[in-house]
């Protein structure tokens, strides 16, 4: 089984890694692109605990350049779904559920398979948690569901409940200080040789959001002011931040490796 423990660092990474480049983030951009079957049975697996959840296209993404460059722990943990053509990530605050559509003639290893085409992976509790959820035949986060409806036709996508901590190491860890002043953040990515990100922070109050968008500049003048690399510099510079009511705004350009650089990676 696949567990996410200090004994499985690179499992751990890749968690850190996605959802350190989308966990703060949201996204406004609108799709009206029917839920595809494969992906309602995968949200399905999402058990009543889940905190935040993020969704990788591989099936668009995995022939692209920027796609090898990935960190190696992600790699790591997405090699078992090379068959797949979408991956969900799922915490509930301490485990890590994987969830993956596609075609499995057998199951990988560590991995469950509810059916030829969706298997899931994580500790045990986590198996176990989706299992039963999937053969309920529904998701068990209906609540968020109408949140996820504008982003889960992007190559990559988040939703993040509002003051979920997320285990995140360096400066990415000050996404977790934004999410405290969320309801909920939902994140969306446009994946080539280099990744737009698109993000909305929904807050329940104009004051929050106020508050948000003040601490959003003042990270994003401070890191302008430490760094000097030049793709880091370019990264900064691109980001453009706009507030409307509850809602903050925020997109990015940048190559990955560049996002990595700046979270801490």
């Amino acid at each position: 089984m696949i567990r996410v423990s200090a004994a499985s660092v690179r499992e751990r990474s890749v968690f850190r890694t996605g959802f350190a480049c989308l966990a703060a983030l949201a996204v406004s951009a609108c799709s009206s692109t029917p839920v595809s079957r494969p992906l309602t049975e995968a949200l399905q697996c999402l058990p009543p605990d889940t905190q935040a959840v993020a969704g990788i296209y591989l099936e668009r993404i995995r022939g692209k350049e920027s796609f090898s460059r990935l960190p190696p722990a992600w790699l790591f943990v997405l090699d078992p779904f090379r068959n797949a053509g979408l991956v969900l990530l799922a915490y509930n605050g301490s485990d890590l559920l994987v969830i993956a559509s596609g075609r499995f003639p057998s199951a990988p290893p560590g991995v469950v398979l509810l059916t030829p085409e969706l298997a899931v992976g994580g500790s045990p509790a986590a198996i176990r948690a989706a299992t039963r959820q999937h053969a309920a035949g529904r998701t068990g986060m209906p609540d968020l569901m109408a949140h996820l409806t504008p982003v889960i036709n992007r190559d990559l996508w988040a939703l993040v409940r509002g003051g979920t901590r997320l285990p995140l190491p360096g400066n990415s860890a000050n996404l977790n200080r934004l999410l405290a002043l969320t309801e909920y953040t939902a994140a969306s990515a446009t994946w080539d040789s280099r990744i737009r990100l698109e993000a909305d922070g929904h807050c329940a109050a104009p004051e929050s959001a106020l508050q948000l968008e003040e601490r959003l500049r003042a990270l994003i003048t401070l890191a302008s002011s430490a760094v000097k690399a030049p793709d880091l510099r370019s990264l900064l510079s691109s980001v453009e931040l706009r507030r409307d009511g509850s809602l903050v705004h925020l997109t990015l350009l940048a190559g990955p490796q560049a996002i990595q650089q700046l979270l801490g990676f």
